[in-house]
């Protein structure tokens, strides 16, 4: 088993300000060897296993606007259960704000098979409207 995913999100940054949305301007790929789904879509689901590093990487595919991240948080499994488990929030930070990467570990508490879809937010140049995110990407441990 690989120790570590990478999860490239490319960023459509002059249709996403354009629209002010990521929802048609996001693609994301990444390298699990587990047969993730929605490969190149805004929908993509990273199958994972406990104690995988996962490392999100944006690239801007407007050089001359660029593109970071500005939060990754996980959403509630089920917010109607009181019984749900999710992520850690504080496994996941941003080790190298400058390099545009996030990295954190798969934490063992996750439910097999059940996708943990997380926001993704990211700032697309500067002003009021550069913060941008997208709910549609997901974790699943395998």
């Amino acid at each position: 088993m690989q120790n570590q995913i990478n999860i490239i999100v490319f960023v459509d940054t002059i249709g996403a300000l354009s629209s002010q949305s990521l929802d048609k301007f996001t693609y994301a790929v990444d390298n699990s060897e587990f047969n993730s789904t929605g490969q190149g879509t805004a929908s993509l689901s990273t199958i994972c296993q406990p104690g995988q590093v996962i490392q999100w990487i944006i690239c801007a595919i407007d050089l001359q606007t660029p593109a970071a991240i500005n939060n990754i948080r996980f959403l509630p499994v089920n917010p109607e259960s009181e019984l749900f488990e999710e992520p850690d929030e504080q496994q996941y930070v941003n080790e190298n704000p400058d390099l545009d990467v996030w990295k954190g570990i798969v934490p063992a508490t996750m439910i097999p098979g059940v996708p943990y879809r997380y926001v993704f937010e990211v700032v697309i140049g500067e002003g009021k409207n550069s913060l941008l995110s997208i709910q549609t990407l997901s974790l699943i441990r395998n």
